[in-house]
Parts: C-alpha cells; sequence; structure tokens
C-alpha cells in the first residue's frame, strides 16, 4: 500500500514543477525497462546533490553556508550576478544571525569574490565563491 500525503512547498527562487500520475509512471517503467534505468539514475544524482547540501547546510561553517546560498540565489541582471537578499534575509536562511553575516560578507568582499552595489550583492567570483561553498 502507498502512503499518500499533501505536501506543500514554497519556492524562493523562480522554478519548473513537474507532476505525473505514479501509478501510470510505473506502468510504463515496467514495461520500458531503459526507461526505468535512467530515471533510477536522475533519482541517485538527485539524492547525492540533496546529500550534499544538507551536509554544508548542517555541518558547514557560516562561510560555507553564506556562500552557497549566495550561489543558489544569484540572477543575471544588467550583465552581473547578484543576489538582491537583505542580511537578515540571508541570516534567516542561512542559521545564523545578521552580525555574523555582515562579518562574512566582508570577508567575501575583502577577497575579492563580492562586492555591494546599487543593485545588491554583485558576486565577482562565482568560481571562488564555488571554491569556498565546498572547501571552507
Amino acid at each position: 500500500a502507498v502512503n499518500r500525503q499533501a505536501v506543500s512547498v514554497e519556492a524562493v527562487t523562480e522554478l519548473d514543477v513537474l507532476s505525473f500520475n505514479v501509478d501510470r509512471l510505473r506502468r510504463f517503467v515496467r514495461s520500458e525497462p531503459e526507461v526505468g534505468w535512467a530515471l533510477a539514475q536522475l533519482v541517485g544524482s538527485v539524492a547525492t546533490e540533496v546529500i550534499d547540501m544538507m551536509s554544508s547546510t548542517v555541518f558547514g561553517s557560516v562561510r560555507r553556508r553564506l556562500s552557497r546560498h549566495l550561489l543558489d540565489l544569484a540572477i543575471q541582471q544588467s550583465g552581473e550576478l547578484v543576489v538582491v537578499q537583505d542580511q537578515q534575509e540571508m541570516a534567516d536562511a542561512i542559521g545564523s544571525v545578521r552580525e555574523v553575516v555582515g562579518r562574512t560578507l566582508r570577508e567575501l568582499r575583502d577577497r575579492g569574490l563580492v562586492a555591494r552595489t546599487e543593485l545588491g550583492l554583485r558576486i565577482d567570483d562565482p568560481n571562488g565563491l564555488y571554491i569556498v561553498s565546498t572547501l571552507g
């Protein structure tokens, strides 16, 4: 028996939602094993990505969590990568406090990774920020 429960989510960025009939998908996968295999690979890679993200969120330093958060929220605006969110919202999102986020942003700015602009927080070195988000 399948336990079905209603869930709700809130997106903080734009996203595409894929919805499908589970029973119909099961029948299709049984008749087309290569589709089942491809789906299993996709689910495995998504699960790995979620575990990595949760690990850095739960066990990572504020610097790592903030760097990842900035990369996740960055949007293209006027030819620049920008995050439009205030320090309190950043702190709330990563489980920290505004003062610590402010100090960490100054550190990232001093390293040439981000800069404050009239548009918001500009990401000057996304590769460097990615390294910080993965290695600390």
